[in-house]
C-alpha cells in the first residue's frame, strides 16, 4: 500500500484550537487540521510553513512535534506528524478551504472530523504538560530529572525543561534569578489548554515551582525531589515530596514538620544525601532511584504504590488518612470442635491510643528485622502489612503474619492480596515454611483469607490464642523449594 507523507498544524491562540473543512476531493466536507503533503527534499516543519503560506496565506511558527499519525485509508497509509503551531502574521484566509472555525477543548466534538484525525482530536482533548525545574547544577539529563521525564513521556506529557543560566552563589539572589528565567520559558505557555498539569521539581527548583504556581494561578500536581526549607514559603500545592535523611541542604525534622503541616506525602531515604544518593555504594544508588522512579510512576499514573517502611517513617501521622472502620454482623466460631457461622454484631475501630500501640508495634518489627510494607494512593497509606522476622512452630517453621490491614474506603480493589503477596514473598526468601496468622473472626475476613488459600493452622501460638481467644487460627504454605 502507498504511504503519503504529509504535516498537519495544530494552530492554537489562548484557549482555542483552529480547525479547516475540506473544500474539494473524496473528503469534502469532513473537518482537519490544515496542511498538505511533504514535498521530497523538505523537512516536515518547512512543509508546513509552505503549506499553510498557500492555502491560508499566514505565517507561522511550527513548535513541537504533538503527535504522528499512523492510518489506512482503503486506497493508501497516511503518515502524518502534527505539530503545535502560532499565528506570527496574516489573518488565516481560506483560499482552498470550505469553512473554519475556532475550538476549544470541550467543543472538539462538535465538528465531523476526518477519520485519521480522530485519535488525535481525544488526545487534545485530554492533554496533559510536565514541566522540569533542575536544581543549581543538577539539570534535567541527571538522573532523577532524566528517569522522570521519560515516565511522563510514556504516559503522553508534554514537556518542558527548564535550563537556568549563570545563577549566583547566594541562595536567594540565585533563586530570583531562576523564578525570572522560568518567567520568561514559560511566557507562551496557555495553561487552560491542558487538562492535567504536572510540575516536577528538584532543589531550589522546588522552591521555583511553587512560587511560579502561586504568582501566575497555575493548578498543578507535584513532584518535589529534595526540597528545601524556602519551598515551603510558597504554599506548596498537592504532591510529592522525596528527601534523604543524610541531605545537608535541608533538616530531616523540619522537612517531617512542614510536610505533616502541609499534608504533603513525605518519601524518606535513609542516609541519601542531596541527590538521593549514598557515597561509594552503586548498587543501593541504582536501588534507590529504582524505587522513587516507582513512586514518581505511580503519583503520574495515579495508581496504588506499595513500598517497604523503615523505622523513621513510622508516626501517627503516617495513618492521618486511614480508616481502620469495620463493621460486623457475623463471625466464625469454633464450637464443640466444628467451625459455624454465628451472629455477633460490633464495630472495630481504633483509637488514637490504639493507633500509638500500632506504632510502636511496627517500629519494633522494623527494629528486630522484620517486614513492613505499605500502600499508598497520591500519598496517603491506604493499607499495610507486617511480618516477624522470628521462625517458631518447629518443622512447621512458621513466621507471623502480624498485621494487615486496609482503609475502609479502599476496600475491594485488590490492595490486600498485594499485601498478602508481599508477604508471602518476604517470608520465603528468609526460608520460612508457612505464614501463620491470628486473623479476626468477622466472616468477611475469613473470606478474603480463605481466598488467599489460608487453612486451619496445625499448631496453635498459645501466645495468640490468650491474646484473642476468638481470632480464628490460620496458615499458609509458601512455596518453598
Amino acid at each position: 500500500m502507498k504511504t503519503i507523507k504529509v504535516a498537519a498544524a495544530i494552530i492554537t491562540h489562548d484557549d482555542q484550537i483552529f480547525a479547516t473543512q475540506r473544500g474539494y476531493g473524496e473528503f469534502k466536507d469532513g473537518w482537519e487540521f490544515p496542511g498538505g503533503k511533504v514535498e521530497a527534499g523538505e523537512t516536515p516543519q518547512e512543509a508546513l510553513i509552505r503549506e499553510i503560506r498557500e492555502e491560508l496565506d499566514t505565517e507561522i511558527e511550527v513548535g513541537e512535534l504533538f503527535d504522528t499519525v499512523e492510518y489506512d485509508y482503503p486506497t493508501f497509509h497516511l503518515s502524518m506528524d502534527c505539530f503545535l503551531c502560532t499565528v506570527t502574521s496574516g489573518s488565516l484566509v481560506l483560499k482552498e478551504h470550505e469553512a473554519a472555525k475556532w475550538l476549544t477543548r470541550e467543543s472538539l466534538d462538535s465538528v465531523a472530523w476526518l477519520p485519521a484525525d480522530l485519535g488525535l482530536i481525544e488526545k487534545l482533548k485530554h492533554r496533559k504538560l510536565a514541566v522540569f525545574f533542575p536544581g543549581i547544577g543538577y539539570h534535567c539529563d541527571k538522573p532523577l530529572l532524566y528517569y522522570s521525564e521519560k515516565l511522563a513521556r510514556e504516559y503522553q506529557y508534554e514537556t518542558i525543561k527548564i535550563a537556568y543560566h549563570g545563577l549566583g552563589k547566594d541562595l536567594d539572589e540565585a533563586f530570583l534569578d531562576a523564578l525570572s528565567q522560568t518567567e520568561t520559558c514559560l511566557e507562551k505557555v496557555n495553561w487552560k489548554q491542558y487538562e492535567d498539569v504536572l510540575f516536577v521539581s528538584k532543589s531550589i527548583g522546588t522552591a521555583v515551582a511553587c512560587a511560579y504556581a502561586k504568582k501566575h494561578m497555575v493548578t498543578c500536581r507535584n513532584i518535589y525531589y529534595t526540597p528545601l526549607e524556602k519551598t515551603f514559603a510558597f504554599a506548596p500545592q498537592s504532591g510529592i515530596a522525596f528527601h534523604g535523611t543524610a541531605d545537608l541542604w535541608a533538616d530531616t525534622g523540619m522537612m517531617q514538620s512542614k510536610c505533616r503541616e502541609l499534608h504533603l506525602p513525605l518519601f524518606l531515604v535513609e542516609e541519601a544525601n542531596h541527590s538521593l544518593e549514598v557515597s561509594h555504594d552503586t548498587q543501593r544508588n541504582l536501588e534507590i532511584l529504582t524505587r522513587v522512579m516507582e513512586g514518581t510512576r505511580c503519583f503520574v499514573e495515579d495508581a496504588v504504590w506499595y513500598r517497604q517502611l523503615g523505622e523513621l517513617e513510622l508516626d501517627l501521622e503516617l495513618f492521618a488518612n486511614f480508616v481502620r472502620h469495620q463493621k460486623v454482623d457475623m463471625c466464625r466460631r469454633k464450637i464443640d470442635g466444628e467451625w459455624k457461622t454465628v451472629a455477633d454484631p460490633f464495630t472495630d475501630d481504633w483509637t488514637q491510643e490504639e493507633y500509638q500501640m500500632l506504632v510502636g508495634c511496627l517500629k519494633n518489627t522494623v527494629l528486630t528485622g522484620g517486614f513492613v510494607c505499605g500502600a499508598f494512593y497520591r500519598g496517603a497509606l491506604k493499607g499495610f502489612v507486617s511480618v516477624e522476622a522470628a521462625l517458631f512452630g518447629g518443622e512447621h517453621r512458621y513466621m507471623d503474619l502480624s498485621s494487615i490491614h486496609v482503609s475502609e474506603d479502599m476496600r475491594g480493589k485488590g490492595i490486600g492480596r498485594n499485601l498478602f503477596e508481599k508477604a508471602s514473598a518476604f517470608a520465603e526468601q528468609k526460608g520460612a515454611g508457612k505464614l501463620y496468622i491470628s486473623a479476626h473472626s468477622a466472616v468477611e475476613t475469613q473470606a478474603f483469607y480463605q481466598s488467599m488459600g489460608c487453612v486451619e493452622a496445625q499448631w496453635y501460638h498459645r501466645e495468640h490464642v490468650e491474646r484473642e481467644p476468638y481470632d480464628c487460627q490460620l496458615e499458609y504454605r509458601l512455596r518453598v523449594e
